[in-house]
């Protein structure tokens, strides 16, 4: 995906930052998500693959609810 300098510049981002993509209103919203400012031993690690697997858990149990 192309994201204009500008908006690099403007945003802060690096290659390899995450976004998280949303629709809103039949749009697409990419929002930075930036990693916590407290120390590393408050924040457990987790992976692409661990949200990913969690999501689909959660919408299994919202569409048999």
């Amino acid at each position: 995906m192309y994201i204009p300098k500008s908006v690099v510049a403007e945003l802060g981002l690096r290659e390899g930052d995450y976004l998280l993509l949303e629709t809103r209103e039949g749009r697409i919203v990419l929002q930075p998500i930036r990693p916590p400012r407290l120390p590393e031993r408050y924040w457990a690690t987790v992976t692409l693959d661990e949200i990913e697997e969690e999501g689909e858990k959660l919408t299994e149990a919202m569409e048999g609810a």
